[in-house]
């Protein structure tokens, strides 16, 4: 199932004539763009001039995360500091009820999965260079406290909790299995936050992050990097980033997580920045407790493939997090 998403004929004629002056000339070619899991506006366009554009924005049918990230978005490509690591900043529109962000469309090429071990590594390394080199504008956010604290939420909230249970297929002995490994798990957990902030003895040099690397946001271009979807842009440890990724990763590609993470710590030493084996421990409870604590819940209405997504990403979050703190790991229905 996809999301609704905006064709561009049934747009305002005023909002459509705005698009065209930007771009120069009036739209020949437009295109629905289907990816990610909400329902913002997502087109591509082709101006008669040859212009070509991706338009993504809010709109009459987006939700409020919608409306609040757009405009942070816009900020971060007005900031010049996605120069290079996304995809070129080419204006803004708005009018009444709308939101588009103009940007350079990138097309099909470098699309991800297929996975190999080489192309793997490389965006790795260019994960640890983004974070090595990359200034965080100004209007960068902290990383939230709420993207913890979903071990707690499993142990102590019985909808959260029954959700994450009817993940496992019957007899399998989950409910003993989760009793017995919820305190490590929040332990490791909550060794990445401490009183709503981040553990400094964990958290190391903050950076710019993406905070949502998935394949269906990034493209290798040429043999470099490309990454888009910056709505949760935030600062924070390094280690958030190739950790939250990985489940992603390895659910496409069966890749073994553990090298891949080596690979990106050792091109990020390279620039001089050190990843501690306890933030990784950390981040891994983290990340698997996000899933944990979402992937069983209903379905949102406005976005019908999310938990579907998550849970194919919660297996390999859940089996690298129990590996990394020993601990056993459950099948999954």
């Amino acid at each position: 199932m996809r999301e609704r998403k905006m064709a561009w004929t049934a747009m305002p004629a005023t909002l459509r004539r705005l698009v065209e002056e930007r771009l120069g000339a009036p739209v020949t070619r437009h295109q629905r763009a289907y990816g990610g899991y909400g329902p913002s506006v997502s087109l591509r366009l082709q101006a008669e001039n040859g212009a070509r554009v991706f338009v993504k924005g809010a709109g009459p049918e987006s939700n409020e995360v919608n409306w609040r990230t757009i405009p942070y978005e816009q900020a971060l490509y007005e900031s010049g500091a996605l120069a290079g690591i996304a995809p070129a900043y080419r204006g803004s529109v708005t009018h009444t009820g709308w939101h588009l962000l103009l940007l350079e469309d990138l097309g099909q090429g470098g699309r991800v999965p297929p996975w190999t071990p080489e192309r793997a590594r490389a965006v790795m390394s260019d994960i640890a260079r983004f974070h090595a080199t990359v200034k965080p504008p100004p209007v960068v956010l902290p990383l939230p406290p709420d993207v913890g604290g979903n071990w707690t939420r499993v142990a102590s909230d019985p909808v959260t909790r029954s959700a994450f249970m009817a993940l496992f297929a019957p007899g399998t002995g989950a409910a003993a299995w989760l009793d017995g490994t919820l305190p490590a798990l929040r332990a490791a957990e909550d060794d990445f936050w401490s009183a709503g902030r981040l553990s400094p003895e964990v958290a190391g040099r903050s950076v710019f992050l993406h905070a949502d690397i998935r394949s269906d946001n990034l493209r290798v271009r040429d043999g470099r990097l490309i990454l888009f979807d910056w709505a949760a842009a935030a600062i924070g440890p390094a280690i958030f980033d190739p950790v939250f990724f990985l489940p992603s990763l390895v659910a496409e590609s069966a890749l073994d997580p553990e090298p891949l993470l080596a690979h990106y710590r050792a091109a990020l030493q390279s620039h001089g920045i050190a990843i501690d084996e306890r933030a990784i421990d950390a981040a891994a409870a983290l990340t698997a407790g996000y899933f944990a604590a979402a992937a069983g819940l209903p379905v949102p209405p406005l976005l019908p493939r999310l938990r579907m997504v998550q849970k194919a990403q919660l297996g390999p979050a859940l089996r690298f997090a129990t590996g990394r703190l020993g601990l056993p790991f459950p099948e999954l229905l």
